[in-house]
């Protein structure tokens, strides 16, 4: 099986949609004769923040000199993306080797997984056979029935910010949220939540209680913002100064929660010294987290995908460009709050390019800008994420505006696309 055959293999030999429980991803992981058995994990749940909570553990893990495995969703580019090891996307024709090895199995048990389920699988395979000393486990969805929660002893459960996500299958409030997320607690083994809201706190505090898990947390009144620019933020946690290169004060909180985590897998052996710890933090970076592709104009995208990510990205951008114009490129799924998603950015931005991600779940771009002009934002539509970049480019250099493009993950895809073909045409390659 050649790398094509294997993306071909993940897309038509796998069940449709998102289907929670576990005895699939169950009988087939007993099928490969269980090796996510073997492995020691980092397991991390939430509504926002989970991934950049990775990214941070695993390069302070990686400046410690582990051998660490981190596997993550969606994928922004290329399904590589979810499978990294010891900082590097797995290749082509590792992946392809790995889902040959997979598909008799899965084949052999009539194909029941779904996509998801059978990528967690091949994480937990290619993990156990390249030795991974840690891995880092990012939940799909939600926490209790996700495929990622077949695990049985982590050394750490995580869960980051709880917002409104998901709603229609992990409840219309947070604290049902929280009560689904908590599910990744285990018997025996620590877990670490913020300490923020009192009511989510309390299902946590009840569910840890229920499941045998010690709870630690993270208290984000502990923080302090020292300095912020365009290169990081300066800050001190208990009483400690870190730095980071992600902005935005909602990075100060993952962070906090690394730091934290940290703390608890030193009280379980783990020897991480704290110039690891500083040096990981600082070096951590995440693609689509208000990262800037472009400085003439300023473009910066985000993956801020419903209420909460998009007012923190929106807080970050006011608090380090507060007079500067901002043109917002958006796009997103219909399942989202956009109604709400638009009255953050009303007053944000001068104006919105409003543009589709495609695929049946997005909304498309002209009910986008439909939506938005009755929310009061000037604006236009492109329906394709190309020129969405193209127009917004071009005016924010008439105005010495900045883009902000933000809305979905699966917009971070494209747009990466688009600046790394200019990249390629300016460079004549």
């Amino acid at each position: 099986m050649n790398y094509a055959e294997s993306l071909n293999y993940i897309e038509s030999a796998s069940a449709p949609g998102s289907k929670p429980g576990l005895k699939r991803i169950s009988a087939l992981l007993e099928a490969l004769a269980a090796p996510q058995r073997g492995l020691k994990f980092i397991h991390v749940a939430g509504t926002n923040g989970k991934g950049s909570v990775c990214c941070y553990l695993e390069s302070v893990l990686q400046e410690n000199g582990i051998k660490t495995g981190l596997y993550t969703s969606p994928h922004l580019r290329r399904v590589n993306e979810r499978f990294r090891f010891c900082g590097s996307d797995i290749s082509d024709e590792d992946l392809a080797e790995l889902i040959d090895d997979l598909a008799p199995v899965n084949d052999s048990l009539g194909r029941q997984c779904t996509e998801f389920e059978l990528l967690t699988a091949a994480a937990f395979f290619y993990y156990k056979k390249l030795g991974a000393e840690i891995v880092i486990l990012e939940t799909g969805l939600g926490g209790r029935f996700d495929a990622t929660n077949i695990i049985e002893k982590p050394l750490l459960s995580i869960v980051s910010s709880i917002g409104l996500d998901h709603t229609e299958i992990l409840g219309d409030t947070k604290e049902k949220i929280a009560f689904e997320k908590a599910g990744i607690f285990k018997s025996g083994c620590p877990a670490l939540c913020l300490k923020g809201d009192e009511n989510v706190l309390e299902v946590f505090e009840s569910e840890a209680r229920k499941r045998g898990s010690k709870l630690y947390t993270a208290d984000e009144s502990e923080l302090c913002l020292i300095s912020a620019d365009i290169g990081g933020q300066l800050f001190s946690f208990e009483g400690k100064t870190f730095k980071i290169s992600m902005l935005g004060a909602h990075q100060l909180i993952n962070a906090a929660l690394a730091i934290r985590a940290v703390e608890i897998l030193r009280e379980g052996g783990i020897k991480i010294p704290d110039e690891a710890l500083r040096r990981g933090l600082e070096k951590a970076r995440l693609s689509s987290r208000l990262s800037i592709l472009s400085d003439k104009p300023l473009f910066i995208l985000d993956g801020g995908h419903n209420p909460m990510g998009i007012e923190s990205a929106k807080a970050a951008l006011e608090a380090i460009f507060p007079e500067r114009e901002k043109i917002v490129i958006f796009g997103t799924m219909k399942d989202k709050d956009i109604s709400e998603s638009l009255k953050l950015l009303k007053g944000f931005c001068s104006e919105i390019v409003c543009t589709s991600v495609g695929g049946e779940r997005a909304k498309d771009a002209a009910g986008l800008y439909e939506m938005a002009a009755e929310t009061g934002i000037p604006g236009s539509f492109e329906p394709e994420v190309p020129g969405a970049v193209e127009k917004a480019l071009q005016r924010a250099e008439k105005k010495n505006a900045l883009v902000l493009c933000l809305g979905s993950l699966y917009l971070a895809g494209p747009v990466l696309d688009y600046f790394e073909e200019k990249k390629n045409a300016d460079s004549g390659n």
